[in-house]
């Protein structure tokens, strides 16, 4: 990035849009105050929707671990897809589960005992330990011998959404402000066309991904800047007391910011 404050509209980061986590919110599910409990009724939902049997017999029991941890973006579907994986191993016999948040499990003793691991959303550097290089090192090296080994790697929704080039550094992890990287859909920019004007600046009423077509508009006017789309509207105020945050306006993004610019010293 260049050093100059007067380009901070728009020289932010890279070509994506860094979608903000909304505060945390009492209940159930991966952002709530109980973040590894899945809701009931989603859970009720689940397992009424569960297979009676496995299409195929495994020819020796087999053993899954799911691992839960996320280090960007915390989705609310986590504890429920670990739920049921463990669920859709009792039902059909195919497997045992064994749900673990703690990225050290991942080494290659704790692995020896399984047959393939289920990555649960484990968005941004999931396996990475800021404060020591080589247990972040051991455990990409684990994950890998074992996939090479020839043993099973399975993953859900944001899961593939890891390791973004140097995002492991982004200042948003000392914040205490977490974002995550949308993509730019070129599908969405249809919605930007007007009859009237070069572009419109909002699209139209009802048609969604609001966040990304913000993105795609504000990319008319970059350049070739470096830049970045900070949807923070979702986090402008908390319902509850929860971490950094007090219940109201949450300040949202200067803490970021902040810190952005003194890593730039």
């Amino acid at each position: 990035m260049g050093r100059k404050p007067a380009a901070l509209l728009l020289a932010l980061g890279t070509s994506v849009i860094l979608s903000a986590q909304p505060p945390e919110q009492p209940g159930c599910g991966g952002r709530s105050n109980n973040p590894r409990s899945a809701c009931p009724s989603d859970v009720d939902r689940m397992t009424a929707a569960l297979p009676d049997k496995a299409p195929a017999r495994p020819q020796k029991p087999r053993k899954v671990l799911v691992l839960g941890r996320a280090a960007g973006y915390v989705h609310s579907s986590i504890p429920l897809a670990a739920k049921t994986i463990e669920a859709m191993g009792a039902r059909t016999g195919a497997w045992t589960a064994t749900t673990t948040y703690d990225a050290a499990d991942i080494n290659t003793a704790n692995l020896a005992q399984y047959d393939a691991i289920f990555l649960a959303s484990t968005t941004g550097c999931f396996l990475d330990d800021p404060k020591d290089a080589a247990a972040t090192a051991a455990r990409k090296a684990a994950l890998l011998e074992f996939v090479r080994g020839g043993k099973g790697i399975a993953g859900i929704h944001a899961a593939s959404d890891s390791y973004h080039g140097t995002a492991c550094a982004q200042p948003m992890a000392s914040a205490g402000e977490p974002l995550w990287p949308f993509p730019l859909v070129a599908d969405y920019r249809p919605q930007l066309d007007s009859e009237v004007a070069d572009i419109n600046h909002i699209a139209g009423i009802g048609r969604g991904a609001g966040s990304i077509v913000a993105a795609l508009f504000l990319r008319e006017f970059a350049g070739s800047r470096r830049w970045a789309h900070l949807d923070i509207a979702g986090v402008g105020r908390s319902d509850v007391d929860s971490g950094l945050h007090t219940k109201g306006g949450t300040g949202f993004g200067a803490r970021l910011l902040l810190h952005w610019l003194e890593e730039m010293r």
